[in-house]
């Protein structure tokens, strides 16, 4: 497993460090993305609220009326 580095070790914002294994494929000419931990509740508010169309101050009007939350990032250092 060390040789092979099938297990890889990285940082998480709220959970810190983790141990996972990588993927399990490689190609020679592909770099897969390295496997992270699961996103903080919130943390894809915005962008996937884009995706579907919202502008920037719907966006920002949600999350003032607390109908989408961004407390579990800042509790977790990570900017808002």
């Amino acid at each position: 497993m060390l040789a092979s580095e099938i297990i890889i070790e990285t940082s998480h914002p709220a959970a810190g460090r983790l141990r996972q294994a990588r993927v399990p494929a490689c190609f020679t000419g592909t770099v897969p993305d390295l496997p992270r931990g699961a996103p903080l509740l919130g943390e894809h508010n915005e962008e996937i609220l884009a995706e579907i169309g919202y502008d920037s101050a719907e966006i920002a009007d949600l999350a003032e009326r607390k109908v989408i939350g961004t407390e579990q990032r800042a509790a977790a250092g990570v900017p808002s």
